[in-house]
């Protein structure tokens, strides 16, 4: 998903689904890959944190509708 993987691709106003709040930013290949470095170890803390806790974890992304994604994962287990 693009919000996981960006790709470089020079000045951009992003807006804030849920506040509208803008920002400009320009997503150069260094901002990209600090970006993609924040993302992971966000993830991975996410994940490790549930490990600790006893708490399933599944990512889904956005890409295939959360009731679908929810009954999959229901099925498999």
């Amino acid at each position: 998903a693009e919000e996981l993987d960006p790709t470089p691709g020079g000045d951009l106003t992003l807006v804030d689904a849920e506040r509208g709040t803008r920002v400009d930013v320009s997503l150069d290949a260094r901002a990209v890959a600090a970006y993609r470095a924040r993302v992971v170890a966000f993830l991975e803390s996410i994940a490790a944190w549930c490990k600790r806790r006893g708490v399933t974890y599944v990512r889904a992304g956005g890409e295939v509708p959360f009731e679908e994604a929810l009954l999959s994962y229901l099925r498999a287990a």
